[in-house]
């Protein structure tokens, strides 16, 4: 609530909420949003909120999966649409290929402007990691080649670089940034 309360969102989208059932129903009743579109999690492992304000856009859901929901926003009181992206992609790189398709798909049919934001599970750049193993080289120049056929661009970020930790002290802590839009 205070994030949407000091950023005064209009959209949000939360992944990885670790509730489910009537506990999602009722923090999810408590947030100022009217519109919404949830990916049920399986397990504890996933789980996508796209939430918005009726008063701001009109959503179109176009597609839902376990890894995203996409949407077609119309502002109101304009003739300006675009397509928005909320994603949760999986842990696993073999069930990213199906992501990557999807998005590929929607990109070579629609002429948008069009918002991806989420959680990719994947780095950029070495910059994007701190600790652990060393950054799959592979699996990086797949997500470039991949930001580069949808011609995005990194809106960048404010506060913390890396938005995951595995909160360890005892020399072993990792930090990654696998959020983006």
């Amino acid at each position: 609530m205070e994030l949407v309360r000091s950023h005064d969102l209009t959209i949000f989208v939360v992944t990885e909420t670790r509730i489910q059932g009537e506990a999602a129903k009722r923090v999810i009743s408590s947030l100022p949003f009217a519109g919404r579109s949830i990916v049920d999690p399986i397990g504890f492992s996933g789980e996508l909120w796209m939430l918005w304000k009726l008063n701001a856009f009109i959503l179109d859901i176009i597609k839902k999966d376990e890894q995203e929901i996409q949407a077609m926003v119309k502002v109101r009181h304009s003739n300006f649409s675009w397509l928005f992206s909320g994603i949760y992609a999986s842990p696993k790189f073999s069930k990213r290929l199906f992501l990557s398709n999807n998005l590929i798909e929607v990109s070579d049919r629609l002429n948008l402007p069009w918002l991806l934001a989420g959680d990719f599970n994947e780095i950029l750049r070495p910059i994007d990691k701190i600790g652990g193993r060393n950054i799959n080289w592979n699996r990086a120049k797949f997500y470039n080649n991949c930001m580069d056929h949808y011609n995005l661009i990194d809106l960048g970020f404010s506060g913390p670089r890396h938005t995951w930790s595995n909160h360890r002290e005892d020399g072993s802590l990792i930090l990654i940034r696998i959020d983006r839009a």
